[in-house]
């Protein structure tokens, strides 16, 4: 086989896997008059032709598939990576309300403390005199 026929089985083979039904899409991409009577005539450069098609053509579609499947990874992608970023925009909201929401709790919690200890004053205030009024009581009734 010469280089130019193989070079031209190589360009048949590339436009056919360029499309799905092994048709240029390009029509720039087409054989030359000279190349096809050339195929023709020489028989073995057909024979190559078909063989490397027949080989290769299998590869080419494994190839289209791979291409449909990194195809939709990407979407998949995609729509994850637009998940994540409303996630992370609600993560970030989330946090600043619970950190709204534990100011307010310090809040509530120094003023149950505040009212607490004011309780516990006026207890003791009270403790102290119902002490004073008994002790008085006391001290009248015992005399």
């Amino acid at each position: 086989l010469s280089s130019v026929a193989f070079g031209s089985a190589a360009q048949q083979m590339t436009a056919a896997m360029a499309t799905e039904d092994g048709i240029a899409a390009n029509p720039s991409v087409k054989f030359e008059e000279e190349e096809e009577e050339e195929m023709m005539a020489n028989p073995m450069h057909a024979f190559v032709h078909e063989h490397l098609l027949s080989i290769l053509s299998p590869v080419a579609d494994h190839v289209r598939e791979l291409g449909a499947q990194v195809q939709s990874l990407r979407e998949d992608i995609l729509a994850k990576g637009v998940a994540i970023g409303n996630n992370a925009t609600l993560l970030r909201e989330h946090e600043k309300q619970m950190q709204e929401l534990k100011g307010e709790l310090h809040e509530v919690h120094a003023g149950v403390t505040r009212s607490t200890n004011d309780l516990a004053k006026m207890l003791d205030i009270m403790a102290k005199a119902s002490k004073e009024r008994f002790d008085k009581l006391k001290s009248e009734h015992d005399q």
